[in-house]
């Protein structure tokens, strides 16, 4: 099974929309189950998927799978579904925290606050998928490198490369900003 996955994510690499519709199909229940239960919500499982399989078909050049496509699909799904729901939290808690910033701030001040989040939000989508979940397991969930490394099954290098791709493109964004 996995050596048919392995020739139908290289057929993928080269533009094969069949297999990657194979590919979907295939996988496409187990992971939208998979997301519903760490996120408790049909539609937003589905969006998951959806999204990872955007994901996968317009980043099939650069994604890089050490281990089995299976397996990359099943973390990915699993990581995007926690990224998901804490965001939706974020959100919630940043709209709260706009309605507080509403009564204690100048409208200017607001406008700032909503442009550099936009900013580091079209920053974090430039990133490959890969490097958004390490991205995101370092500065969002607190863990170091190694930590990261060890979940991914990747070296420590590898995530050290990442960050510092993503480090330089927020640096990049931010550049022109005040």
């Amino acid at each position: 099974m996995e050596h048919e996955d392995s020739r139908l994510f290289e057929k993928i690499r080269k533009g094969d929309l069949k297999a990657f519709e194979h590919l979907f199909r295939k996988y496409y229940r187990r992971l939208c189950a998979i997301a519903n239960q760490y996120c408790h919500d049909r539609d937003t499982a589905e969006e998951v998927v959806q999204d990872l399989f955007c994901k996968v078909w317009e980043k099939k050049d650069e994604i890089l799978i050490t281990t089995s496509v299976r397996s990359y699909l099943f973390k990915a799904v699993y990581f995007n579904t926690i990224n998901r729901v804490k965001q939706q939290k974020k959100d919630v808690e940043l709209d709260v925290i706009k309605a507080e910033a509403s009564e204690n701030y100048r409208a200017e001040e607001i406008v700032e606050l909503s442009e550099i989040s936009e900013l580091v939000a079209s920053a974090l989508d430039r990133l490959p998928a890969r490097g958004q979940v390490i991205f995101r397991m370092n500065r969002f969930e607190g863990l170091t490198y190694r930590e990261i490394a060890t979940r991914l099954d990747i070296s420590v290098k590898t995530v050290e490369a990442y960050m510092g791709q993503a480090l330089r493109l927020f640096r990049e964004s931010m550049k022109g900003y005040r």
